[in-house]
């Protein structure tokens, strides 16, 4: 029975934390192609504006996946990029994006 327990207390702690970065997100206007709840396949979903929530197969885990497309950036953009993700919100400050992307 402990041991039920604390599987979902970790997962629980883990949507709460993904639930973070996604209103983070959605606060500093990036759009948000899907939160899920587990990981894997869909086992089941629905879909509120552009942002698809899932429930998975795996129920330990989570994720959130921004609606970012590959765009070009003008040279003066580039020299901004700080990681891989920080094209996204090249405007935002450091602590800004760490909560997004971390």
């Amino acid at each position: 029975m402990s041991y039920l327990l604390i599987f979902c207390t970790v997962s629980l702690l883990i949507i709460l934390h993904e639930l973070g970065h996604m209103l983070a997100a959605k606060r500093m206007g990036i759009p948000i192609a899907r939160f899920s709840v587990g990981l894997g396949p869909k086992v089941w979903g629905f879909k509120m504006g552009e942002t698809e929530y899932w429930i998975s197969l795996i129920p330990c885990g989570g994720y959130v996946m921004p609606a970012l497309k590959m765009r070009k950036l003008s040279r003066k953009y580039r020299w901004r990029v700080a990681s891989c993700f920080s094209w996204a919100v090249p405007q935002q400050i450091f602590w800004e994006r760490l909560s997004v992307f971390p």
